[in-house]
């Protein structure tokens, strides 16, 4: 494919949300949140909160694995990703309910939960020991919570390459938010970070998923359309993009196959009891 044609595909969504539902939720999030509700070992009649719910993949695993939505609640801070999670479980699991707040002050009732779920969440607080407390406040007692977050891109490095394009061709600032989902956890600080907010039974795995994209022009789009960072990247000239998938066209050579591109990413799963 011609570079003029290639750059035709890189058109990034006006709607980031629904663009995140679209592309990284069937390619990365819900094989994760199959793990994350395996992991939980959840059974019929438990109480389940989804919390940084997004468009609410992990509620949806979670009522499918509980034959019913009425048990699951899904919390998010932010009402574009909440309104498509609406839209999405309307039909398939219209009992899910819906909550718009914040995980340092979670606008739930004391001992209501028996799991708490959270996919890729904690990266992004800016207080998670208070978001730990509040989780473990809605938790009954002995109740579990089970969450994820990416290790860094030393043990993610096929994101590096992206990573470093952005930086080099759109700036500092750029290269900062395509990195932000992988900080430099250790299961010695999770189980640290975790124990010291009150819980028992600390247990620190690592788990690997791995996400498909068709080509590298796709791969950069479906990440850009379902972040943030859409608004900034919507403004580039033609010959930045292209420099950008050139960049990482060369640093994925590697992870390029006949189905596109293949991204092997690590992940702790933190699991612990109220």
């Amino acid at each position: 494919m011609s570079s003029s044609a290639q750059l035709n595909q890189w058109q990034i969504e006006g709607d980031t949300p629904a663009a995140y539902e679209r592309y990284l939720v069937p390619a990365l999030f819900r094989e994760g949140a199959e793990r994350l509700v395996s992991q939980a070992q959840i059974q019929r009649g438990e109480q389940v909160l989804d919390l940084g719910c997004g468009t609410g993949i992990v509620a949806r695993v979670a009522a499918e694995h509980l034959g019913n939505g009425e048990d699951v609640t899904g919390v998010d801070l932010n009402p574009g990703m909440l309104e498509v999670a609406r839209n999405v479980s309307a039909t398939s699991h219209p009992g899910i309910k819906w909550q718009e707040g914040s995980a340092e002050n979670l606008p739930l009732a004391r001992s209501t939960y028996d799991v708490v779920l959270s996919q890729q969440t904690f990266q992004f607080l800016e207080d998670r020991h208070a978001a730990l407390q509040e989780i473990r406040r809605v938790l009954r007692p002995g109740g579990r919570m089970v969450f994820s977050v990416f290790r860094s891109t030393r043990h993610n490095h096929t994101y590096q390459p992206l990573i470093d394009a952005f930086r080099k061709h759109g700036g500092d600032d750029l290269g900062t938010m395509m990195n932000s989902p992988f900080q430099e956890w250790t299961i010695e600080g999770l189980r640290e970070m975790v124990s010291d907010a009150g819980y028992q039974d600390v247990s620190v795995t690592l788990s690997m998923v791995t996400a498909r994209f068709p080509s590298i022009t796709e791969f950069i789009q479906q990440e850009l359309s379902s972040s943030p960072m859409s608004d900034l990247v919507s403004t580039m000239d033609d010959a930045t993009r292209e420099a950008i998938a050139h960049d990482t066209r060369q640093g994925l050579s590697e992870y390029i196959d006949d189905r596109g591109v293949m991204h092997p990413l690590q992940t702790f799963l933190v699991e612990a009891k109220a």
